[in-house]
């Protein structure tokens, strides 16, 4: 069993055509960096850069997910940008210092699905856990390359909606409370 994280910084493309290439090199440089940091006080080694994201293998599910709470609390505290995070463990093959299969596939996928802030799960994960670790909500999500019903859960706590949808969903849990409905009826 392996586990393995994406990580990929949210917004990569519209700052690199706000600040130019050269900024841009220098944000996801000094991302790497720091996320390199890290890693060895989670059992965790970097398999390669990917542009703006990183493709990381861990000892165990549990270090995978310290570690993407970890890069969770560096965006929110402002010592990272903001970034989506997807972690799935399972059976994979090392080949020419890269990993390949299924559980490398799904953890990309599941990052490629994820909100900013957010850090999905696999099933892998959840499943090799057994209710350890932090708590898992599970999230209905579409991501290419998954099943329909694949199982994803996403940790806690649930990232803030975008700014400009905010109000909107303020909005519609407002609307859908019965109570709100008899007043407006009234």
């Amino acid at each position: 069993m392996h586990t393995f994280a994406f990580v990929d910084i949210v917004g990569f493309t519209a700052y690199t055509a706000r600040r130019g290439d050269a900024e841009a090199a220098r944000l996801a440089v000094g991302v790497g960096s720091r996320i390199r940091a890290l890693l060895p006080a989670h059992g965790a080694e970097a398999v390669k850069s990917l542009g703006d994201g990183m493709m990381i293998r861990a000892d165990d599910p549990s270090s995978a997910l310290r570690l993407a709470e970890r890069l969770r609390q560096d965006a929110d505290a402002g010592r990272l940008p903001r970034l989506r995070i997807g972690v799935e463990c399972g059976p994979a093959v090392a080949h020419a210092g890269d990993w390949y299969g299924a559980t490398v596939n799904r953890a990309a996928r599941l990052c490629a699905a994820a909100r900013p802030g957010e850090v999905l799960v696999g099933a892998g994960v959840r499943a090799a856990m057994d209710g350890r670790g932090p708590a898992l909500r599970r999230r209905l999500t579409v991501a290419r390359g998954l099943p329909l019903r694949a199982r994803v859960y996403a940790t806690l706590p649930e990232p803030p909606a975008p700014a400009p949808l905010r109000g909107l969903l303020c909005r519609l849990r407002v609307l859908s409370c019965p109570r709100h409905t008899l007043e407006r009826a009234a």
